[in-house]
């Protein structure tokens, strides 16, 4: 999903990375900069 948001020409805030959310929580997360300049979460519980 990443690499077609840059293909499109968007901005990137943070690479989609691994982060563990309290003992045994983890997701993926990353965010980019839409179309009208709102801030965009990506969430995927791992």
């Amino acid at each position: 999903m990443i690499n077609r948001i840059k293909q499109e020409g968007y901005s990137i805030l943070m690479e989609p990375k691994d982060v563990c959310i309290g003992k045994d929580y983890f997701v993926r997360v990353g965010f980019c900069i839409g179309p009208i300049g709102e801030e965009i979460e990506f969430f995927q519980e791992k």
